[in-house]
């Protein structure tokens, strides 16, 4: 049963790997998908509404709270 021990120890191994490579490059896409809606929301309120708004992906932290609350 040694040998079936150390084939399990193995496929566990290779599973994590790939469970952790499939994490990186799911999450890698969610982030760039995150940014390009982030420019696409931009670039639409801005075709809507005639004016920008700071956003959260390339603004800085004090415009972003002092637009939070306002409602124009």
């Amino acid at each position: 049963m040694a040998g079936f021990d150390g084939a399990m120890a193995a496929v566990s191994c290779i599973g994590m790997t790939v469970n952790d490579v499939v994490s990186f490059v799911v999450f890698c896409f969610l982030d760039v998908l995150d940014v390009v809606l982030c420019v696409v929301y931009r670039v639409a309120d801005f075709f809507i509404e005639a004016e920008r708004k700071p956003c959260y992906c390339s603004s800085s932290r004090e415009s972003i709270a002092i637009a939070r609350g306002a409602i124009s």
